[in-house]
């Protein structure tokens, strides 16, 4: 059994890191515009982070300072927008492996239409070599050209909720027809499994995720393992909550409920083999508490062919991190 867990581990920590690695850090599903060849989804419920207690206690103030500058506040004010109130989320969404043109971004939250497009009117005269505007159908689309970048950046306001950005042209006019793609149903089983509420989720096909495995920049140990484990399995989803403490949780999608229960019950047998690994460790050094705390927290569920890893830190261990850190800044 134990080393049953140990390969489902390495399997499930490569895996997990590929699909991070493939993909940039993913809002709400924003499905109405999602490519239809998908297989990797990431948001950032901006809102609900700025809303949360350790963002209020610990962070906001710094973002604040850093939007009070006067270059700042000067092109905020021309465009009527408040990031700390009008952004809502970014969602990335499109297919593994290299082809970041197919890739597409969803900006949402409340944008005042006329002063956005106003803006980028005056760039494009006094900047005609940065910004270009063409049309698609009724939409202005701004092509940017970001200084040093070998890629174009082609933006949309699509109405006065929705910016829709990409470095492929043709998934931004895509988007526009308005036409709700024909997802897989490995990615809409996926993205059931992660809720909008949460402040960070990722949802990856395994067939994006061994597309990471084979353009990774430096090669990744027992890749060929983890690929062999990526027949088994649809999808790999996460996603964290933070709020005054932070609620974390891992599911992945497996082929069938054979499988599925196999993973569950190589997950918990991880859990016992970790927490009586770490109890030793404890009681060598107390630091490692928060971590014993963590993975006490950890509860491994199974739903038909979704297993599911929950766990939570509390909001007294990261307080009690925060000023260690504070501490070792003062000396």
């Amino acid at each position: 059994m134990v080393r049953s867990t140990r390969v489902w581990l390495g399997a499930l920590a490569l895996t997990v890191a590929a699909s991070l690695a493939a993909a940039p850090l993913y809002a709400a599903h924003a499905s109405k515009y999602l490519p239809k060849d998908t297989e990797l989804v990431a948001t950032v419920n901006v809102r609900q982070i700025l809303e949360s207690g350790l963002v209020k206690k610990y962070g906001l103030d710094k973002v604040q300072d850093a939007l009070k500058k006067d270059e700042v506040q000067g092109v905020l004010k021309s465009l009527g927008f408040d990031p700390l109130k009008d952004l809502t989320s970014i969602t990335a969404a499109g297919p593994g492996g290299n082809e970041p043109d197919k890739a597409l971004i969803i900006v949402e939250g409340k944008f005042d239409t006329e002063k956005f497009q106003a803006m980028a009117e005056k760039a494009a005269t006094d900047h005609p070599d940065a910004i270009k505007i063409t049309k698609s159908g009724a939409h202005k689309i701004w092509e940017v050209s970001p200084p040093g970048s070998p890629q174009n950046l082609y933006v949309v306001l699509v109405d006065k909720t929705t910016i829709l950005a990409a470095v492929g042209q043709d998934a931004i006019t895509t988007a526009l027809k308005g036409k709700k793609a024909e997802l897989s149903k490995a990615l809409q089983a996926a993205l059931e499994t992660v809720d909008a509420k949460e402040s960070m989720s990722f949802v990856a096909l395994s067939s994006a995720i061994e597309k990471g495995l084979d353009n990774a920049p430096t090669p990744i140990p027992n890749a060929d393992k983890v690929k062999e484990y990526l027949k088994k399995v649809d999808s790999i989803s996460g996603g964290a909550t933070v709020d005054n403490d932070v609620k974390l949780h891992l599911t992945v999608g497996a082929k069938d409920d054979k499988t599925a229960k196999e993973l569950s019950g190589a997950a918990s047998g991880l859990l016992a083999l970790g927490k009586l690994m770490l109890a030793g460790q404890v009681n060598k050094n107390k630091d490692l508490k928060p971590v014993m705390d963590l993975v006490n927290s950890v509860k491994v569920s199974l739903n038909g062919k979704f297993v599911t890893l929950k766990g939570e830190v509390p909001a007294e261990v990261i307080e009690k991190a925060v000023e260690k850190v504070k501490e070792r800044a003062k000396d």
